[in-house]
């Protein structure tokens, strides 16, 4: 029996009032400070969401940013919807996701907080699957290779800790 309890970011049943991916897009949404939203987009990546749909609506807003057009509720509506399918989000769904995140209650000030959040709940659930990736290694593969597999899972791992602390003050050895 596991005594780890979920982490928020990584529950299915998460109150996007309460989600940092939730509020970080509601406040890239409405956003209109370019540089700092150009800035968060190239901290973080699709791949730091657990939620698929927030990844997806994440990677728009930075290819919108990139492409110097706007970022907005309407204009990521449009390219979702120009995407189809292929946003990562069910046509569907488009309308509705947009419209909870546009109305959802976030406080522009804390959108680096929020990013924070976002960063700090994906470094840990990529810790949890090298660990998870390490045991089955351990119980699969030839014992030669089990040692250069944990050095090419802390090289990957050490490579997630530098993006993760580059844009943070503080690393972890003065965190303790």
């Amino acid at each position: 029996m596991s005594h780890e309890t979920p982490h928020i970011a990584d529950r299915a049943d998460n109150d996007p009032r309460e989600d940092p991916e939730a509020l970080l897009i509601a406040a890239l949404l409405w956003n209109r400070d370019t540089t700092q939203a150009v800035n968060l987009t190239q901290t973080l990546t699709p791949a730091d969401f657990y939620s698929t749909d927030y990844a997806a609506i994440f990677a728009t807003i930075s290819q919108q940013l990139k492409s110097g057009r706007p970022y907005d509720p309407a204009s990521v509506r449009t390219a979702l919807h120009a995407e189809g399918d292929q946003s990562g989000i069910l046509t569907d769904n488009i309308d509705g996701l947009i419209t909870m995140l546009t109305n959802l209650e976030h406080i522009p000030p804390k959108i680096t907080d929020y990013a924070e959040a976002v960063a700090s709940n994906s470094y840990r659930r990529q810790y949890r699957h090298m660990v998870e990736r390490l045991n089955r290694q351990a119980h699969t593969a030839p014992e030669k290779d089990l040692y250069p597999l944990l050095v090419k899972e802390g090289k990957k791992q050490r490579r997630i800790k530098d993006r993760y602390y580059r844009n943070h003050k503080d690393t972890p050895q003065e965190r303790h």
